[in-house]
């Protein structure tokens, strides 16, 4: 049974916008309310000069970090220098992250079975299927003042920036490639981008041949077809709300903003400035309905959708299978697909008019959320996750 483990804070240049300080420190809190002695360890300034001392003077059963600690730039890994497993809970797609499976003291969780599938066809059999999660003791008040209609909050993906750099990074053929793999995942609300490049990889080599497999670099390829669906996706979702005023914050990922992107858009759309975590979890409170636009995760659940409701917000996001197990469309939630908009603007307005019915979804769904979905479900998962594999993997010392 494991007792101990330090969480490490992964520092501030690999946060983003602070969401992973934050899923550290619930994370932490979940885990000790499972009843397990953890530290909360490192700075989001970067290591701290004691944190080998701290970890060899007084070893836990395993550490963990969100995102994981990548090898260094001689190709080791922490986990190998102290001889100390260690958690890498994945929140992000598998792309940057494939050299886990390099160290059998790695323990990879994924947010998306798909991918947590994908480290499992590597061999790297302690993975676990961890999805998204939700801090219990965040709330917001359905009945409280909603000033925001609809909110969306994320970042302007540079598209045309995107394609661009096509011409001088990738052959015509492997452009060809991630263009049909593209269509092929944002057509197929079941299909992940992972078996959608493969399909569109091997129908190129069957009729072209023209990709040359021995020196692809996999990750860069995997992390431009996601780059290009994410941004695809919610930049047609808000150029098709027409009938609903959306509060969009978010920075740029490129050259162009949402400024440039959304030129010409229904003045129903109203820009704002970036935010962090913390921030947009407040500005959730505020907001009547969040949209999820997130089509790279297929079989696994976005956190803004588990902060949404709790937060006191119903809910818009991508339609799959596996979000259809969760949450009854219509019912708790409203699902779109991409390119079929036609039902979604007056949808969103028929809920926003009605609030009476967009409070009995919020409070249908976060009902369920509190039952599943908080970090302390999740701590238990990966408790006993470790209680079945941290004996195998300790024989790798």
């Amino acid at each position: 049974m494991v007792e101990r483990i330090d969480i490490l804070l992964p520092p501030a240049s690999r946060c983003g916008y602070g969401v992973l300080p934050y899923f550290s420190r619930a994370f932490l809190a979940a885990l000790q309310r499972c009843g397990v002695s953890c530290r909360l360890l490192g700075s989001e300034d970067g290591p701290t000069p004691n944190l080998v001392s701290q970890l060899l003077l007084d070893p836990p059963d395993c550490t963990l970090s969100f995102n994981g600690l990548l090898p260094d730039e001689a190709g080791d890994f922490f986990c190998e220098r102290l001889q100390i497993p260690h958690v890498a809970c994945l929140v992000d797609s598998p792309n940057k992250f494939l050299s886990m499976v390099q160290s059998k003291l790695n323990i990879v969780t994924s947010i998306d079975r798909d991918w947590a599938q994908f480290f499992l066809d590597l061999r790297h059999d302690t993975t676990l299927w961890m999805p998204h999660a939700v801090d219990k003791d965040y709330h917001g008040d359905p009945e409280s003042e909603r000033p925001y209609e609809v909110l969306f909050a994320g970042t302007c993906l540079d598209i045309d920036e995107l394609r661009e750099s096509w011409k001088t990074l990738f052959s015509p053929g492997l452009c060809a490639v991630l263009d049909s793999a593209a269509e092929r995942t944002l057509a197929d609300q079941n299909t992940s981008y992972l078996r959608a490049f493969n399909y569109a990889l091997e129908e190129r080599m069957r009729l072209h041949g023209d990709v040359d497999t021995q020196n692809l670099d996999l990750p860069d390829a995997l992390d431009n077809l996601e780059f290009l669906i994410r941004g695809r996706d919610r930049l047609a979702l808000l150029r098709a709300l027409k009938d609903v005023q959306v509060h969009v914050f978010g920075t740029k990922s490129g050259s162009n903003g949402w400024e440039k992107y959304l030129q010409g858009a229904s003045s129903n759309i109203i820009f704002h400035g970036r935010l962090s975590y913390p921030e947009t979890l407040d500005m959730i409170k505020k907001s009547k309905v969040v949209i999820n636009s997130c089509p790279s995760i297929r079989a696994g659940a976005h956190e803004r959708i588990f902060a949404g409701f709790l937060g006191g917000a119903a809910v818009l996001t991508n339609d799959c299978s596996y979000i259809r197990t969760l949450f009854t469309a219509d019912e708790e939630l409203l699902l779109y697909r991409h390119g079929h908009y036609d039902a979604i603007n007056q949808q969103l307005a028929d809920l926003i008019a009605n609030e009476s019915r967009r409070r009995e979804i919020v409070h249908r769904a976060s009902q369920k959320v509190l039952a599943q979905h908080t970090w302390d479900h999740r701590a238990k998962a990966l408790l006993a996750h470790l209680d079945k594999v941290l004996p195998a993997v300790l024989q790798q010392l």
